[in-house]
């Protein structure tokens, strides 16, 4: 049986190169990770986790 995957925040990051999503809290490490799109991720630590949809930034 297999534990599901957790569903993890993250915020937009301006880069020179591309927008890019910051996990700010990883469920496993605590550490910040970056990720170049949204879904399923491994990150560098080895954690499994889902960033469910790219963050939009708000207007005002």
């Amino acid at each position: 049986m297999t534990s599901p995957i957790p569903e993890v925040a993250a915020q937009p990051l301006t880069t020179a190169g591309q927008p890019q999503l910051l996990v700010v809290e990883c469920p496993r490490c605590g550490a910040t990770h970056r990720h170049l799109a949204a879904g399923e991720r491994r990150a560098p630590c080895g954690a499994r986790y889902l960033i469910d949809r790219t963050p939009t930034e708000q207007t005002s």
